[in-house]
């Protein structure tokens, strides 16, 4: 220990380099699984928001009622054992009647919810967070969410005014969804009073007894009595109403934040090795010296390892506080962008007992492995061997092995990306990758070759030493060049899977949403219970509008389809393929729509294919509000709005059929030919406004707004990727100051025979901007090559992407190279100019 500390303090600024590495490997394990559990929080917390843990859930498809006597109704049915009533409805303000909020954003639109107390409180799952529920006799009381209570500044016993009736806030439930607009709680007779319907509701939840084992039977045998009652067309809802979006976020966020955190910890890794490999090659001198007074191999690499413990300790601690540091940062930074996406604060960081031991075992064994291997190989050379000076080269030539492990893996990766098989592209990219990788040995100095012209033009004599350096520190180069590959690489994969993205889904929305307007409902979730829609009149009134041409209707059902709960989206086939359309993954797109006509005919979507393992011509069953129906699978094919979730498509006939669904929640419009914008579109607004139930958008406008969301992301995946690409900068500035510092005799005999230090400056950034280019250029061809897996791998998910090149990228890639090359020779160029010539000359 006493040898590893003095090695360690005579030597501070190698000493200081290696343990860089080892603060950024924790700093970045830490950091950054603080901030993935506060994400997943994030999700979490919207899903149990948004999510009613039920038995029973009968709401209306079309805007239906029914008397509120039906409470009592079903509450005598066996197996039933508590149940309330519910009218939810959309609240719109028009006029001097619209709010604002404190940032002074308009709100004209409420969700009301009149609750029967106190049988809600036991069938809900919503607990206050502050205050308390609605009770028996309550009047003039209100529940809101606590973002409602945050954007307008109101708090326990605040009053607010709905119409012409004030409300007093009696209790605060937790966030609203990121989906849907601001919620409001009333007590039944207050809810019906302003909807001016009578005693009515719209929607049953219940919860069953233990004596239910078929809670499928008995939801359906309650659903058939009331619509033959009714002759309305309710429809069950999903035992996790509200879940299904949520969940899919949560999945895809698992996985990318998994996928990040997993290259976290191979990067730090990565560069540890390298570094320690690097300082004890650099040591043959020193462990020969230490053989040759009497030390046996055993005492020399418990003096390394013990130098190892010692920078994993300190290293740790700096990278946990540092990790913190940056994570607080990041998260300050991606608020408002967070804010935006997904409409939700994003919380403060989150450290869990696994992050504290994962991160503090990584940074303590990581180095102790780290120098473990390459002390044992060096002690393996006789210490007469290890005192001889090396006038030739520092490294020894690679494995003929290695190379002959690049020659079949390239090829064979390059094989596998040109199947038409997501899986084995994955494995293809990885595989490219990795050859690039074994066989950078031997492409380095090809590539020095090609770039050697370049230099010397641009730097002269500097640049030709600078080469000469490199060749003659080839196992030097290569770790540097390998840690800048990597983190280059990973830049391209993910700008090749960002474009691919927001090309695809820009194509998607083209391709689905192509019509001159849309009018769109309360929620873009075409499933969800807060879109209202209406009946064939509004038809005709649309067509009456002087300039407008053709249109379609969509309609919405919920059931399943083979047991998976799923949006049943009706379409009109013959005017939808004309104002709109699907992006196919199998079937023919030129009959897919012919076949629809016939009857049970449906087309799915990516992910209900892959769920429930149906392709084209195979017989589905759906469990509808009428029973159980098989229908023929003609096409598997995606729209914009309906990717993430399973969503079938069935001709509206087969809806009103099947589903008891005749309402239209949304429309497409083209104008007809020579008809004025303008004027057209201020006739649906006026339109859309009577009907209190769509918003006006042109497709423009709507376009543009999607576009700029989808940019939005992608900027969100290159600020986490551009922190990975920090450890090849510390790995350059590693590398270049330790070559630095083993050469301070060399440079000192430079400056001696009249070297100045501005040519030797020269010759330091020449020197780093050949490692930083030549990594960036392997990392470009492995990049593209895992970005084309990575979009290929989208397909799994149900998505199908085309691969994009990533031009953006590139351009990053090549600027950031190039901007590492000169940052990373800083550090070296500053000790030059402190070095003492004469010193320098004695240096050993």
């Amino acid at each position: 220990m006493k040898l590893a500390m003095r090695y360690l303090f005579r030597r501070k600024t190698r000493s200081i380099l290696t343990m860089m590495a080892i603060v950024f490997g924790v700093m970045i394990m830490f950091g950054m699984n603080g901030m993935i559990p506060a994400i997943q929080d994030v999700f979490a917390q919207n899903v149990q928001n948004a999510a009613h843990g039920i038995d029973l859930l009968i709401y209306s498809e079309n805007n239906d009622l029914m008397d509120d006597q039906w409470v009592t109704t079903i509450a005598n049915k066996e197996g039933i054992a508590k149940i309330t009533g519910v009218l939810e409805y959309d609240w719109v303000l028009e006029g001097p009647d619209v709010w604002q909020d404190q940032d002074g954003q308009v709100v004209d639109q409420f969700i009301i919810n009149g609750y029967q107390a106190p049988s809600a409180q036991g069938v809900i799952p919503l607990t206050p967070d502050q205050g308390r529920w609605l009770q028996v006799g309550d009047q003039g009381k209100a529940m809101v969410r606590s973002t409602f209570t945050e954007r307008f500044g109101l708090g326990l016993g605040d009053h607010f005014t709905l119409g012409e009736s004030d409300f007093e806030i009696v209790g605060v439930f937790p966030r609203k969804p990121t989906l849907g607009h601001e919620e409001i709680y009333l007590p039944m007779a207050d809810a019906q009073t302003l909807y001016g319907q009578g005693p009515v509701i719209n929607a049953l939840v219940a919860a069953f007894d233990a004596s239910v084992t078929d809670g499928q039977a008995l939801r359906q045998a309650i659903l058939t009595e009331i619509n033959q009652e009714t002759g309305a067309g309710f429809a069950v809802g999903a035992v996790d109403a509200g879940a299904n979006e949520w969940a899919s976020l949560i999945e895809m966020g698992n996985v990318m934040f998994t996928g990040f955190g997993l290259v976290a910890l191979v990067m730090g890794g990565f560069i540890m090795y390298n570094t320690f490999k690097i300082s004890i090659a650099e040591r043959r001198k020193d462990m020969g010296m230490l053989r040759t007074l009497g030390a046996t191999r055993k005492t020399v690499i418990r003096v390394v390892l013990a130098e190892g413990l010692l920078l994993g300790i300190a290293g740790t601690a700096l990278g946990m506080v540092f990790g913190y540091g940056m994570v607080v940062a990041m998260m300050a930074a991606i608020r408002p962008l967070w804010l935006d996406m997904f409409q939700t604060e994003l919380g403060a960081p989150h450290f869990t007992p696994m992050t504290w031991v994962t991160s503090i075992a990584f940074g303590l064994l990581i180095p102790v492995l780290s120098v473990y291997f390459p002390a044992k190989k060096a002690t393996e050379i006789q210490p007469l061997e290890a005192l001889r000076p090396d006038n030739t080269k520092v490294a020894t030539p690679y494995s003929s092995k290695r190379k002959i492990a690049a020659l079949v893996l390239v090829p064979l990766g390059l094989a596998l990306l040109i199947v038409n098989q997501p899986m084995v592209n994955m494995v293809g990219g990885l595989l490219v990758t990795g050859g690039l990788l074994m066989g950078s040995p031997f492409l380095l100095p090809i590539l020095l070759n090609g770039l050697q012209g370049l230099i010397n033009r641009i730097f002269g004599q500097e640049g030709l030493l600078a080469t000469r350096n490199i060749r003659r520190h080839t196992k030097r180069a290569v770790s540097t060049t390998a840690a800048m590959m990597i983190s280059v690489a990973l830049l391209v994969a993910v700008a090749g899977l960002a474009s691919s993205f927001t090309i695809g889904m820009m194509g998607y929305l083209d391709k689905s949403m192509r019509s001159d307007y849309l009018l769109l409902p309360a929620s873009l979730v075409l499933g969800s219970t807060q879109n209202e829609g209406v009946d064939s009149t509004f038809d005709d009134r649309l067509s009456a509008i002087s300039g407008v041409g053709e249109f379609t209707a969509l309609r919405n059902g919920s059931g399943s389809v083979e047991g998976i709960a799923t949006d049943f989206i009706g379409i009109d086939p013959a005017s939808y393929e004309k104002l709109s359309g699907l992006t196919f993954m199998e079937g023919n797109e030129a009959t897919a729509y012919r076949q629809m006509e016939g009857d049970r005919q449906v087309i799915i979507n990516g992910a209900l294919a892959l769920q429930a393992g149906a392709g084209v011509g195979d017989q589905v069953e759906l469990q509808t509000p009428t029973g159980d129906h098989t229908y023929e699978v003609v096409a598997v094919g995606l729209d914009y709005l309906n990717s993430k979730l399973p969503t079938a498509y069935v001709n509206q006939r087969d809806l009103d059929q099947d589903f008891g669904s005749q309402t239209n929640i949304m429309y497409m419009i083209n104008r007809s030919q020579g008809a004025d914008p303008k004027q057209v579109e201020q006739a649906l607004l006026t339109l859309a406004n009577d009907s209190g139930v769509f918003s006006v958008m042109s497709y423009e406008v709507w376009r543009d707004f999607q576009l700029e969301g989808n940019h939005t992301r992608s900027m969100f995946m290159y600020v986490l990727v551009l922190i990975l690409a920090v450890p090849s900068l510390i790995a350059l500035a590693n590398t270049l100051a330790m070559n630095i510092i083993e050469r301070t005799r060399e440079i000192g005999l430079l400056r001696a025979i009249g070297t100045t230090g501005k040519q030797v400056n020269r010759m330091i950034i020449a020197e780093s901007l050949l490692l930083s280019f030549m990594g960036t250029l392997l990392g470009i061809v492995g990049g593209l090559a895992l970005g084309y897996g990575f979009v290929q791998m989208m397909n799994v998910t149900g998505f199908l992407l085309p691969y994009t090149f990533p031009l953006l990228g590139l351009v990053i890639a090549l600027v950031l190279g190039v901007t590492f090359g000169v940052v990373a020779a800083l550090t070296p160029i500053r000790r030059v100019a402190n070095l003492n010539v004469i010193e320098a000359i004695a240096y050993e």
